[in-house]
Order: structure tokens, then sequence, then C-alpha cells
């Protein structure tokens, strides 16, 4: 039996503003049975020194590894291929996360006999902060955007791991390893345990209109995932719900509030691919049961009727 109950895997690249406040926060966990894994991914400034720092003073605890550049798929991947713990967790090099966190969610996971624990998460700019409480929520579709607020049996990743090459890694992973989690295994915990950091230099704040389309490779590399791993139900209806949520409402409102001359041309191609894989996206129960103000941005989103949509947005 590993002397670990909980690995956590930390992508670094580029991180040495703020990677000391990350370290600092994991290091002095509660738990005391945890490892802490970073992958630094070919850093050009002080990270891998900072990573070797802390695995000198922390031996028992910090390991570090260096590669060559891959994005942050391609580390958390490596890291993932080196844990030794009966649990995962996922914390982004920049952010940080309160002291009690993993000890929390291991022991509600063991508690209730689970295998997938989620906590609420806060935002963090500059000068404010936002709460966002995700664990009211208790369907897939409100859970598949960040792996780094949840803890995760081990044996998840044997069939799964995070697609490489790729923007919304996350949501390509996420959406197919939850449906192999039970209902009855997986337990909310009601906490803000984690800390996202919002900076101006973070790849999600970019403007760059084109760099949605990924959201495309996302959905056909989850389709034909699905078509290799049946589940017990209907998963083309599944997808067409996560694409009605995260591509439709989401992505397609975050567009039109942009300034990026693509932008209309990136609208029109993702609602191509929504309209051709997923015909009936407008006639679902996942729809029908969105309140009306999001019900009619879907539609408006979902059908080029931007300017519209940027008025109803306004208000």
């Amino acid at each position: 039996m590993s002397a670990f109950k909980v690995s956590v895997v930390i992508p670094v690249y580029n991180a040495s503003a703020y990677l000391k406040q990350c370290l600092d926060s994991l290091v002095n966990q509660t738990l005391s049975q945890i490892e802490i894994i970073a992958v630094d991914d070919g850093s050009t400034d002080r990270s891998w020194e900072l990573i070797q720092a802390y695995e000198k003073a922390y031996p028992d605890k910090v390991r570090g590894y260096h590669k060559t550049n891959g994005g942050m798929s391609s580390a958390r991947n490596f890291g993932l291929d080196h844990v030794n713990g009966e649990y995962v967790g996922f914390v982004d090099s920049d952010d940080w996360v309160e002291a009690t966190m993993f000890a929390h969610l291991y022991e509600s996971i063991e508690k209730h006999r689970a295998k997938l624990a989620v906590c609420n998460f806060r935002m963090v700019y500059d000068h404010s902060e936002i709460p966002f409480i995700v664990t009211d929520e208790k369907h897939f579709q409100a859970h598949v955007n960040c792996v780094w607020n949840k803890l995760y049996h081990a044996s998840l990743f044997k069939q799964t791991r995070f697609k490489e090459g790729i923007r919304y890694e996350d949501l390509n992973l996420l959406m197919k390893l939850l449906p192999d989690v039970p209902e009855r295994e997986i337990v909310y915990c009601d906490e803000i345990f984690y800390n996202y950091r919002q900076t101006e230099g973070s790849v999600m704040n970019q403007p760059n209109a084109q760099k949605n389309l990924d959201m495309i490779s996302v959905f056909d590399d989850a389709l034909d995932y699905f078509a290799k791993h049946p589940k017990a139900f209907d998963t083309h209806q599944y997808a067409g719900d996560l694409w009605l949520e995260h591509v439709t409402l989401n992505t397609i409102t975050r567009l039109i509030k942009q300034k990026d001359t693509q932008t209309k041309q990136v609208i029109h191609q993702l609602n191509a691919y929504g309209k051709k894989q997923f015909p009936k996206l407008f006639q679902t129960e996942y729809y029908r049961q969105l309140p009306m103000k999001r019900k009619l941005i879907a539609y408006l989103n979902g059908h080029n009727l931007n300017t519209v949509s940027a008025l109803l947005l306004k208000k």
C-alpha cells in the first residue's frame, strides 16, 4: 500500500511569479500523507529552480520533474504517470488552495465511500474576488469545466487521459471521465477551497476568436471516445447537452463580448458544427428546462443572431 493518500499534480510553465504561493499552500496541507508532483514543462524562467528548492526542503513531499515543453495536457499526463497516491488532485501553478482542502476532500470520500469529491472555488482578481458555488448542481454538465476543484480515485485515469495539443483539455477529459462515476460515488463539499487566479496574460483572457474552434476538436474526440466505449445511456444526447451549455451558451456569449475581427466567422463555424452533429439541440429536455433568459440567449446564439443576443446580454 502506498504511503501517500493523495498525489497532487502541478503543471508548471514560466510561473515563477506565483509558484511559491502555490507550493506553500500544498506543503502546508493539514493532510500529512500527500505527495506533490511538480512537472516543469520547459520553463525559461526560474520555475525549475524553485521546484528544486522545494524538493530539497521537503524531500518527503515534493518531487520535481523537468521535461521539454509539450503543453499543459502533456505535463499533467506526465505527472499522472508518476503518482503513487490512492487519490489524485490537480492544482495550476498560478493558483493556490486552502490548507484543509485535501484533508477535507479525502475524508469526505472515505466517509461516503466515493470515488470523486467536488468543492467550490473563488476567482481571484487583482482587487476583487468572486465566489463560485458549483456544488449546488448535482448533474454532470455543471462540473466538466475544471479539473482542479476535485479529488479523484486514481483508477479513473486508467482509461482516460488529457488530450494533448488542444485547448479546453479539462472539458475534454471530464466529459469522458465523469460518466464512469456513479452518482452515489460523488460527494459534494460546500466549502470554498480553491483559489483560481485571473491574470491579464492567461490563455482564457486573451481575445483570440480562432482558439474557440478547438471546441470542435474537443467534441469530435469525445464522440469518437463514446463510439469506442459505449455507456448505459444516450451519450450523443449527453454530448449535445454539453455543447448547448458550454459552446452555444458560454463560448459564443464570450465571443460576442470580445472585439475580434474573426468573431462572426468563428460563431458561424461553431453553429454549423452544432447543427450538423446535434440537429435536435433546441428540442431537448435540457434546453426546455433552462431559465427563460438563458433559453432565449441560447436560441439567439445558436442561430447566429448575435446582434440581438448582444442587446439581451446587456440587460
